[in-house]
């Protein structure tokens, strides 16, 4: 056994880290019903689930970039929400693997456990190369997937765990591509651009941006300690960042044109962007959950201890990671310290998000690569005095936790017992790693194991049973509610029809299909949300709904009761509007009124005749008289979630206005001639109409999409290219790229 894990390290290492995923996460899996867990709802189904679900229906009707959701916020962009993840390619993967209608809440906790799988090899390879050796690798994999950061929040919030994934691939062709000396590091930088583009693919564009500037700082770093060649610098970061941009053009580019539409548009204050962490949570590096039911910072009492060594007795190799993970640490407070004052008003980017405590990724990761520094030095073996240092050192921070445990049981704080409980068990470990660190370091070479088993212990106690998972089948999650059987022949009969699904439907339309008007997701359209606050009866009239779930006794408009409903939520009942206001309507006088908040005052007030006038932000590109013909009509004829099909015609001029929600995206025609679209009625689309007949056709179909397809397929055909050549080159073992000589120039 010692000759095999002497001569085939690596196939070890990565079998044990396959092993340890599969025992994480059996209760996901496994058959027996009584064991099984499920990943919590939060975040993972309002929203994620929500999203991919809609996703799959599309991908088995064979789209593959679906541009328009028409089940959430009464309409709303599906590929320009980062969130959606609508253009990452392992979500295809999972999609064509529950293709044919089997896509399920199960189906996304599949994607969730191979996203682990995914980051603990590719820390173990970029840590591997780091620490020079197998068990460093191996320490850094364990700490970082199976740490406190990556079993709180982006188990729940998924697009923060495929978006994290890809870091260390990037910085892994960043590393490689840097070496001296090295004759493929431009192929490697390329790797570095592709593992760059699916950060950004993956979803979580805050994410997305802190990995960038962490990437471009270890290429400085890299840069300034090697070769020390601006010019190694300049091409090496260009090379990499426009093959990441480029392959991620096809989110990036409708992602921006969205967040100028969405409502974050307008909330790019100082005070809604700095928060952060308290200060008291730095207790979590050492306490684990003792402030907290998660606890982001916790890599393991061997973790940290081993990421002291590293710093300690292994500086040059530790520097960028200890000073890159303190900088995330502070940064993860927010406001409360005047390092992200100065990143909010210097750096571009920090200004449009908030909740800074997501920086702490980076405090996680960096402490995860110190500790595999640290394991690689251990097994280098310790001086005596060094052992000795090691051993007082943890047994220190016993005596605090005993004092510290004291305090809680003595009941002067007001913690309750958990605390207690969680303090004593990582004294337990601080009493074990003070005994084993320094006993493996007397041994190295046969003790590797006990290092590893210590770090699983303390890290899979903390997190395998957290507060991410509960007891159930994944299969009872999430129920379609009887009323919705009755309601889907209504809206086959009238497909034009919204819901206002309230609180009884939450932010599931998605998820069942139904046309709600409100939805879920960070980013919605302003216009939107303003048609929202306005007076009910206003908003159900302009967004065309005809049907709503409630569980008020009565509505404020004539209604017919369709349905009394009682289960887990109460009860309620489905209303059918008398007089539901329709999903087109020809408007033949409007006043101009540029400021949108007053404009909703002036619309919500009673007496405001929202079916005879609509609002306009600017003058009408043509003259309206004001008086409705009697001959004027519009016929809806199809629609589907990219297009509408309508008829309308008119003897006097006309604004034709539709209960689509507003975006720059939507494209009108008539017989091949392009129509104007302009806003209307704070968030809804209109159409100028001279007097005449029209049979027009309403595609969503933006510029950005166009153009972000255009670049990342040509970036896609050239970075393929270029991969191909640099592998034809490797295997060849000469450089890629070459001087020309003279006979050649």
């Amino acid at each position: 056994m010692s000759r095999f894990i002497s001569r085939r390290p690596n196939a070890l290492a990565i079998l044990a880290l396959v092993v340890l995923w599969l025992l994480f996460f059996w209760r996901l899996y496994t058959p027996t019903l009584a064991d099984r867990v499920f990943i919590t709802q939060s975040d993972f189904s309002s929203q994620y689930y929500n999203f991919s679900a809609y996703q799959a229906r599309r991908f088995d009707a064979g789209s593959l970039f679906p541009a328009w959701n028409p089940y959430n916020y009464g309409g709303s962009p599906f590929l320009a929400d980062p969130q959606a993840s609508v253009a990452y390619p392992v979500r295809w993967l999972f999609l064509a693997l529950y293709g044919g209608g089997r896509w399920s809440y199960a189906a996304l906790e599949a994607e969730v456990m191979a996203h682990f799988l995914l980051t603990s090899l590719l820390v173990y390879v970029l840590a591997r190369r780091i620490t020079g050796g197998a068990l460093g690798g191996l320490i850094s994999a364990i700490a970082y997937t199976y740490g406190g950061y990556l079993n709180s929040y982006p188990i729940q919030q998924v697009t923060i765990l495929a978006s994290g994934t890809w870091l260390p691939l990037t910085l892994l062709g960043i590393h490689l591509g840097t070496e001296r000396g090295s004759s493929t590091r431009w192929g490697w930088l390329v790797v570095a651009g592709v593992g760059l583009g699916l950060i950004v693919l993956g979803g979580h564009p805050q994410i997305a941006m802190l990995c960038g500037y962490f990437c471009v700082a270890y290429l400085v770093f890299r840069v300034y300690t090697g070769s020390r060649s601006w010019r190694d610098l300049i091409m090496g970061g260009a090379l990499f960042v426009l093959v990441g941009s480029g392959l991620a053009a096809i989110a990036l580019l409708p992602t921006a044109e969205f967040q100028q539409l969405a409502t974050r548009a307008t909330d790019l204050n100082y005070a809604s962007k700095a928060g952060g962490y308290p200060f008291t949570d730095l207790t979590q590096i050492v306490w684990s959950t003792a402030t907290n039911l998660y606890a982001p910072l916790y890599i393991g009492i061997a973790g940290i201890a081993l990421a002291v060594i590293a710093v300690a007795y292994s500086r040059a190799r530790a520097l960028f990671w200890a000073v890159a993970g303190v900088v995330a640490l502070l940064l993860s407070f927010g406001g409360q310290t005047s390092l992200f004052q100065f990143l909010y008003v210097l750096l571009p980017g920090v200004s449009l998000f908030r909740d800074q405590e997501r920086a702490i990724m980076l405090w996680s990761f960096c402490m995860s690569i110190l500790a595999g520094i640290g394991a690689a030095r251990l097994i280098q073996g310790l001086g005596a005095d060094e052992q000795k240092r090691l051993r007082y050192g943890l047994y220190a921070i016993l005596a605090v936790t005993v004092a510290y445990s004291l305090i809680l049981y003595s009941g002067t704080t007001g913690v309750k017992n958990t605390a207690l409980q969680v303090v004593v068990f990582d004294g337990l470990v601080m009493a074990l790693s003070a005994y084993l660190l320094p006993w493996v370091a007397r041994c190295p070479e046969q003790r590797q194991g006990a290092l590893v088993a210590l770090l699983v212990f303390d890290l899979f106690s903390l997190t395998q049973s957290g507060p991410a998972f509960s007891p159930g089948s994944p299969d009872t999650q999430l129920p379609e509610a009887p009323w919705m059987a009755d309601m889907r022949p209504l809206l086959a009969a009238d497909p034009f029809a919204r819901i206002d699904g309230t609180d009884k439907l939450g932010p599931f339309g998605t998820l069942f299909a139904l046309p709600t008007i409100r939805g879920t997701g960070p980013l919605h359209l302003a216009g939107t949300d303003r048609l929202l606050n306005l007076p009910a009866s206003k908003t159900w009239d302009l967004l065309a709904v005809r049907y709503v779930i409630s569980g008020e006794a009565s509505l404020p408009v004539p209604s017919k009761r369709l349905k009394d409903v009682s289960d887990w939520s109460g009860q309620y009942a489905v209303y059918e509007l008398e007089k539901p206001g329709p999903l087109a309507r020809l408007i033949y006088a409007a006043d101009v009124i540029p400021n949108d908040d007053y404009a909703a005052q002036v619309m919500a007030a009673p007496d405001y005749p929202l079916d005879g006038k609509a609002v306009l932000p600017q003058p009408p590109p043509l003259a309206l008289g004001g008086q409705r013909p009697d001959e004027a009509s519009v016929t809806l004829t199809e629609i589907g979630p990219e297009r509408l099909r309508l008829r309308a015609s008119t003897s006097a001029n006309a604004l034709l206005l539709v209960s689509m929600p507003y975006h720059p995206g939507w494209k009108a025609s008539t017989g091949g001639q392009a129509l104007t679209v302009v806003r209307a009625d704070l968030g809804l689309l209109a159409i100028p109409l001279p007097v005449g007949q029209y049979d027009i056709a309403l595609d969503f179909n933006p510029t950005s999409i166009q153009i972000g397809k255009l670049v990342s397929g040509i970036t896609l055909i050239v970075t393929v290219l270029l991969l191909g050549g640099w592998i034809v080159a490797w295997r060849r073992n000469r450089p890629l790229f070459t001087q020309p000589t003279k006979e050649t120039d």
